[in-house]
């Protein structure tokens, strides 16, 4: 469980500080989701060159998370995907 504690005090972290593509990429990369890692690292990196996030990157994002919280509660189980969403 210190692990996840750790996990999910990152995930608050960039949260906290605006920065929720980091803070996806922390869950996915918890969850060892390297496709989710791929699509993420993309994201980031398109909306560094542009210097904003397009909307459509948000929403891939977002269905991005979501799918990565169904994998939390088919592993951990809804307590804790709960836990982890509180957090984004």
């Amino acid at each position: 469980m210190t692990d996840i504690k750790k996990v999910l005090r990152k995930i608050n972290g960039y949260t906290q500080s605006n920065n929720h593509t980091e803070s996806v990429l922390v869950l996915a990369r918890f969850l060892d989701d390297k496709t989710a890692v791929d699509e993420l690292t993309t994201i980031q990196q398109k909306a560094d060159k542009l210097g904003f996030m397009e909307p459509v990157w948000m929403k891939q994002r977002y269905t991005i998370l979501t799918n990565l919280l169904n994998k939390v509660t088919f592993k951990y189980g809804e307590a804790l995907k709960d836990e982890f969403n509180r957090r984004f």
